[in-house]
Order: C-alpha cells, then sequence, then structure tokens
C-alpha cells in the first residue's frame, strides 16, 4: 500500500512539475489547501456526500445579470419534410456519433438548398467498421472524423 501510494505521490508530483514549466502560464498548479490535508476517509465522504450533493457545500449562488432571448422551437420535419430522414440502422457498428452527424448533415445541406435533394452520405466513408471475434474497431468514427467529410 506505501508503495502505491509514493508511486502515486510520485506520479503527481512530476505532472506538477511539468505543469510549473509550461511558458506563459498564467496560473499556478497546485493542490489546492482545502484538499491538502484530507486523509482518504474525508476525501470519501467529501467525494460521495459533497460532490453528488451540491447543497452540502453552501457555496453563493449568483442570477445571471445578462438577459437572453428564447427562440421558438422549429421542427424542420414540418417545414421541410423532405429534407429530414430518421437514422439509418448502424448495425453492429456502435459508432452513433458518425451516424447521427452524418444524418444531420444530410438534414443541414438540404435545408439550406446546399445539395438539390436531401442526399444520404454515406457513414462508411467516415468509419472503417471491422467484425472480428465479436469486436468493433471504427477508425476516423469521431465528430473530427465527420468533419473533416465537411471540408
Amino acid at each position: 500500500m506505501f508503495a502505491i501510494l509514493c508511486l502515486q505521490h510520485n506520479t503527481l508530483n512530476s505532472h506538477l512539475e511539468i505543469l510549473k514549466n509550461i511558458p506563459g502560464l498564467t496560473w499556478t498548479p497546485g493542490i489546492s489547501k482545502y484538499m491538502q490535508d484530507k486523509n482518504q476517509t474525508e476525501l470519501d465522504y467529501l467525494f460521495t456526500q459533497k460532490v453528488f450533493n451540491p447543497q452540502k457545500l453552501n457555496l453563493p449562488t449568483y442570477k445571471t445579470q445578462t438577459p437572453f432571448t428564447e427562440f421558438d422551437p422549429i421542427d424542420w420535419s414540418e417545414l421541410k419534410p423532405e429534407c429530414v430522414n430518421v437514422f439509418r440502422d448502424m448495425g453492429y457498428c456502435q459508432i452513433s456519433e458518425t451516424f447521427a452527424l452524418i444524418s444531420l448533415m444530410s438534414d443541414q445541406r438540404c435545408i439550406e438548398k446546399r445539395d438539390p435533394v436531401r442526399i444520404s452520405y454515406s457513414e462508411q466513408y467516415v468509419i472503417n467498421c471491422n467484425i472480428y471475434q465479436n469486436t468493433v474497431i471504427a477508425l476516423g468514427s469521431r465528430p473530427k472524423g465527420v468533419l473533416k467529410l465537411l471540408e
């Protein structure tokens, strides 16, 4: 147990040293004084009671002074039903972000009249799913991959 604590302490200190040596750093990295003197029981209590129950922290609350305008919702399935499509079957490729983003991109391009009709762009163009021994490997399937497709 002591060896694990020493390793964690050394790792934390090495991370702090790296942070302290960043040029142009405008804040001071470190552990807050409030947290430094806590033992494991106190930390467990803090994270189980206060973090998950913020009312116990007794923090001041502030009302925002910035007014904002609430817009009426737009239902594109009513305004432009030819441009809105339901999501397609993902099969075994559990990369919902890609399917959702590609579908939204297709909808948006139709709504903006960038495409003459709604075109169902290929998710396979963005992802590469290989089913091998019940394992799915997906490359380029995050929102960055979809945004790269838009470029």
